[in-house]
């Protein structure tokens, strides 16, 4: 009787066994029958799986056609579950890198929020009660026009404007003014409000406090700066006179204040919805990935399901079967 062993194994190493049960000579006495051709001959196919970890043995021998089919849909499927599984596990590495990384640029962006609401003395003023000093400075170069001339000498006076208009708003000059106030520069240059109009040869300095105090003794310093870049303008740029024409303070309501603020605290309140959605999605990932990872772990790789098979004795031999009764 002859047995075919599986022409497709799994994966892993294989021996394959072949056993006679004695030396196969024919008898020479007439056939009486199955199992006569050989005395007591057993031919059984046994297929060992090694298993890299672990001693996982399994003993095989004929496999049927349908088994051989099953076990090819079973690891087709097993497969495929493995490489679904090991995309997942990819997909969640990048999906929490980029939740980590926005959580810290969230964070980031409401510290720095936190810290302009708490410091910025321009958001921080009552809207409808700012107190505002303005100066007004005229800009002259005693340009004429030379009638009769084909050439005439450059009007300055726009240079002369703009230079000032520079100097005030740079930011050695905020940050030196700054100091004597016990203030950031940037929190300064948003109080200071500087204008220059070239058709008017007017330069406006203008200061928002929320007191008159504050605001008088801030243009009064700004005011200072204006005549210490006097000799230096009039060096670099050309000679000229500028003057104080018109001083004030006064307390105003600001609109522009106020909406400022209101979108500063929706800003803020935005950030921190944020930051709340980004870590419950970063509990999502991890609860979907768990139960991913332990719907893997219950998945069990297929065996192929083979059996070991026996001739059935000689019947001269007066032995019982070896194989299995109905009974």
């Amino acid at each position: 009787m002859h047995v075919r062993c599986p022409t497709v194994l799994p994966d892993g190493p294989v021996r394959i066994f072949f056993f006679q049960a004695e030396d196969g000579i024919r008898d020479r006495s007439p056939s009486r029958g199955l199992g006569d051709v050989y005395k007591r001959q057993a031919l059984a196919c046994a297929i060992i799986f090694g298993a890299a970890a672990g001693a996982h043995t399994a003993w095989g021998g004929a496999v049927s056609q349908d088994a051989q089919k099953a076990y090819e849909s079973e690891l087709a499927e097993y497969n495929r579950k493995k490489e679904s599984y090991e995309a997942a596990k990819q997909q969640y590495s990048l999906d929490i890198a980029n939740n980590e990384k926005s959580q810290r640029d969230t964070e980031y962006a409401i510290q720095k929020a936190q810290e302009y609401a708490e410091n910025s003395v321009w958001n921080n003023l009552d809207p409808y009660n700012v107190w505002v000093a303005q100066a007004d400075l005229y800009v002259t170069t005693n340009y004429q026009i030379q009638p009769g001339m084909a050439y005439q000498n450059p009007d300055r006076t726009d240079s002369v404007l703009s230079a000032y208009a520079s100097l005030l708003g740079n930011s050695s000059t905020l940050s030196e003014v700054a100091q004597q106030f016990s203030m950031q520069e940037r929190y300064l240059r948003e109080l200071v409000t500087i204008s220059s109009d070239p058709d008017t040869h007017l330069l406006a300095i203008t200061v928002m406090s929320s007191s008159e105090q504050t605001s008088s003794n801030i243009l009064t310093a700004l005011l200072e700066q204006v005549n210490a870049m006097n000799a230096n303008i009039t060096a670099s740029v050309g000679s000229h006179t500028i003057s104080v024409i018109a001083q004030s303070s006064y307390s105003t309501v600001s609109t522009d204040l106020r909406d400022a603020q209101t979108e500063n605290s929706q800003n803020l309140l935005s950030l921190q919805t944020q930051i709340d959605q980004l870590q419950q999605s970063r509990t999502r990932l991890d609860s979907n990935f768990e139960d991913t990872t332990k719907e893997w772990e219950s998945t069990e790789e297929p065996v192929l399901q083979s059996c070991l098979l026996y001739t059935s004795p000689s019947p001269r031999d007066g032995l019982l079967s070896r194989m299995p009764s109905s009974a």
